[in-house]
């Protein structure tokens, strides 16, 4: 990736997937605060800014009820492209 400052950014989404659906094995369903239940996934990316565009450099998935930082945390730990200092 060469040298030069890159900022790594980190999203999560999350995946839902409708709860008809009974083919989605290993997936919880949760209450949502309003009330509502939901079943899916959170998808967490891990991002680095290149000068003008974003690669992707790491991937994880977990369950929906799971909050941001615990999705996150294997990716901060084992991520190649993090090094002491940088900015998330």
């Amino acid at each position: 990736m060469g040298q030069g400052r890159r900022i790594p950014m980190v999203d999560t989404t999350q995946v839902e997937v409708a709860l008809e659906t009974g083919t989605y094995e290993c997936r919880g369903v949760v209450k949502q605060d309003d009330g509502s239940r939901s079943r899916g996934d959170k998808l967490a990316t891990l991002r680095t800014l290149l000068d003008h565009a974003g690669l992707i450099t790491q991937v994880g998935l977990c369950p929906l009820p799971v909050h941001d930082l615990p999705a996150c945390r294997r990716l901060f730990e084992t991520a190649p492209v993090l090094s002491t200092g940088d900015w998330l």
